[in-house]
């Protein structure tokens, strides 16, 4: 299987600090796609506001791209969230097995 990095948005404009930040994720998030993940997501960690990514795009992910995820989640500090939206019911199943949900600092919506 080829594996397509994952196409990722990043949030161009300033927001202020208590503001969310935002992200897409789209494609295959695995093992070979988590280094260019983690480090478009990893400066965003420690500001203000939840970090939301919208997962509705990402066809594949693997126990790396699931650990990728709890790994931003336990970066935030304070009463901070990382929020996923969209997530199919394949990324809702792995994130289930890999990441022993319920998670206090993962949310779907």
């Amino acid at each position: 299987m080829v594996s397509m990095p994952p196409r990722v948005s990043v949030p161009v404009p300033a927001r202020p600090a208590a503001e969310d930040q935002r992200f897409s994720l789209a494609g295959e998030v695995d093992f070979l796609a988590v280094p260019a993940v983690w480090s478009t997501l990893e400066p965003h960690l420690g500001g203000d506001g939840d970090v939301v990514i919208d997962v509705g795009g990402v066809s594949f992910i693997d126990a790396a791209g699931c650990r990728l995820l709890v790994r931003a989640a336990e970066a935030l500090g304070g009463q901070r969230h990382l929020v996923l939206v969209g997530a199919s019911a394949h990324v809702l199943r792995v994130l289930e097995i890999c990441a022993h949900l319920p998670n206090p600092r993962l949310v779907f919506a």
